[in-house]
């Protein structure tokens, strides 16, 4: 028979059973599940629905009692889109139903008690209620699309909409749908239904499906058993897996938000390393040290006729480094607040190939122990120090008249800074009661020479001093002639309390050259060896040539290269003993 022929008289009972199987695709989207409903339930439920839908037609139906109608949960065919809540579209199949076998539905008949005929009637009406809200003439115009019959079997194409009747179900026939599930299912299906979601916080819900649970989970169970199942066992069932689920979230937050920020502390350790922190960036800059030397002799030679600019390109290299390390590890570091110490130190096993070894004792160490008292030292200086160069090019190409002590200018701002460093680490209270003031003292002591020397060089250079160049170039004479002698006036003193036996605890109340008298003199010899001795070589043979003594400017730098040959072999050890370090 065709649907339209079908279709042509309809009674209240087509009617019920058009919208039994809708309300029956509609459950399925809630569960999930795939199933059956036979024709005698059918029949059974709907003889249990309210008599004044019934027409005259519908005296055929049978008046027994329908048993227990149990629902099979357990096999899922077809699953429900969870992000759209809309179910699978079938096509040329019949569309899935559900099978009563599993958890008990009593519509009507099974146990003859007051409060299952009172749930029963009150669930046959909400069902009423709910199938009579749509429209027949709605229903049939909607549905005439949706259903094809052939001669052999009946095919269904299911296509849900927005306007499916359980989008308009009241939340008491929802609640009772719900109520066949235990409270961790509903817990669940909560996460994915909003409407459910908001359903599952009211208390009438609580209240009517604890007697529905409490009549069909408590069979069988004796007295003392049956206190665990009232109200407030099941809201408590409830509450824990929905904080469970909760503590699962953010246990998922929390790791996830560690690996995120364990993947940017690795992406800006990277950035460093490939920006400025790289070992190869230190041997470039060694590099850029002897090209500098070399390039300069050739100009002062004329060998190399080109601008100053030019020669000083591996020194610009060098300052846009100096500055660019410590801004970059400066902003990593207050960006993050994390000291990246794992990922920069030399020691650690990733960095003994590549990582750095002189730029992290120059400005991550530094910036770690005292951070304020670093920024006050590194970033002046360096910025100083690139400002004199950049000026004293400007002064060597013509490009500027500036006089000489405002070339010299920030260079001699830079060595004060310098000079009052060991008072800013240890304070100023350092110089009368600190244990180490006498060594902080030498320190300042020496770099004041330095300040010292640049003032009477620009005295010198601007005319306003008549002196040999001997009497300029003697304050570095002296700060080498201080730190050099240090080392012996300490052991002259040592060995001299060692024989009188006194004085002991004074001498190391203001030095720490008493405590560390070996180490300190394998250091104070290596120093004056390989770069002080000559530094004054090459100073004494500066001044010869600037008082008119011909030297070629070659053997002038000999010693400026025997320095920067010590330093790369230096170098090639140190790299040696970190790769060689297990």
């Amino acid at each position: 028979m065709s649907f339209a022929a079908e279709s042509q008289r309809e009674t209240p009972g087509d009617f019920i059973d058009h919208d039994l199987d809708r309300l029956q695709r509609d459950m399925y989207c809630v569960f999930g599940r795939q199933g059956t409903i036979s024709n005698a339930d059918n029949t059974n439920m709907k003889v249990s629905i309210d008599t004044q839908l019934m027409s005259d037609d519908s005296s055929s139906t049978s008046t027994e009692e329908p048993p227990f109608v149990q629902i099979d949960m357990d096999i899922a065919s077809e699953p429900i889109q969870h992000t759209t809540m809309e179910p699978t579209i079938y096509r040329h199949q019949n569309p899935p139903s559900l099978s009563f076998s599993s958890i008990s539905l009593q519509l009507s008949g099974g146990r003859k008690s007051s409060k299952a005929d009172s749930y029963r009637k009150q669930l046959e009406r909400e069902m009423t209620r709910a199938l009579q809200r749509k429209d027949r003439d709605e229903y049939d115009s909607s549905d005439a699309g949706q259903r094809m019959t052939t001669d052999d079997d009946r095919m269904s194409v299911v296509n849900y909409h927005s306007d499916s009747p359980l989008e308009n179900l009241p939340d008491e026939v929802l609640i009772r749908i719900w109520s066949f599930l235990d409270p961790p299912s509903i817990g669940r299906t909560a996460q994915v239904s909003r409407r459910l979601r908001d359903i599952s916080y009211d208390i009438p819900m609580w209240r009517d499906n604890t007697i529905h649970w409490m009549q069909n989970k408590t069979q069988g169970l004796s007295l003392d058993q049956l206190h665990r199942y009232s109200y407030s066992f099941f809201v408590r069932q409830f509450v824990s897996f929905r904080k469970g689920e909760k503590k699962k979230e953010e246990e998922v937050k929390r790791e996830q938000k560690v690996l995120r920020d364990q993947r940017r502390r690795t992406r800006a350790s990277r950035i460093m390393k490939a920006a400025s922190y790289g070992r190869v960036w230190e041997w470039i800059c060694a590099i850029c040290v002897v090209l500098f030397t070399i390039l300069l002799v050739l100009r002062l030679q004329d060998i190399l006729q080109c601008a100053w600019s030019i020669v000083f390109i591996p020194l610009f290299f060098i300052m846009a480094q100096l500055l660019l390390a410590p801004t970059l590890y400066d902003a990593f570091r207050t960006y993050y607040d994390y000291n990246f110490d794992t990922e920069l130190e030399p020691d650690e096993e990733q960095n003994r190939v590549c990582g750095p070894i002189f730029f992290y004792l120059a400005f991550p160490a530094p910036l770690q122990v005292d951070p304020k008292t670093s920024r006050c030292f590194i970033y002046p200086s360096v910025t100083l120090i690139t400002l004199w160069i950049i000026l004293l090019v400007l002064k060597l190409d013509g490009t500027t008249s500036l006089p000489h002590w405002a070339v010299f200018l920030p260079l001699i701002i830079t060595t004060f800074l310098w000079s009052q460093l060991p008072l800013w680490v240890g304070g100023f209270s350092s110089i009368l009661s600190d244990s180490r003031r006498i060594d902080r003292i030498l320190g300042c002591s020496v770099i004041l020479s330095l300040a010292v020397f640049l003032i009477l060089l620009v005295l010198k250079l601007d005319g306003r001093m008549e002196e040999t160049w001997y009497v300029v170039m003697s304050p570095l004479w002296v700060g080498k002639g201080i730190f050099m002698m240090t080392p012996i006036f300490f052991t002259v003193v040592k060995l001299w309390v060692y024989l009188c036996g006194c004085g002991l605890t004074c001498c190391r109340s203001t030095t720490r050259f008493f405590s560390h008298w070996g180490t300190l003199c394998v250091t104070f010899l290596g120093i004056s060896t390989m770069v002080l001795v000559p530094l004054l070589v090459f100073e004494i043979l500066m001044a010869q040539l600037l008082q008119g003594i011909a030297h070629p400017f070659a053997v002038v730098f000999i010693p400026i290269f025997v320095i920067e040959g010590f330093i790369l072999c230096g170098c090639c050890v140190v790299n040696c003993a970190f790769l060689c370090s297990d």
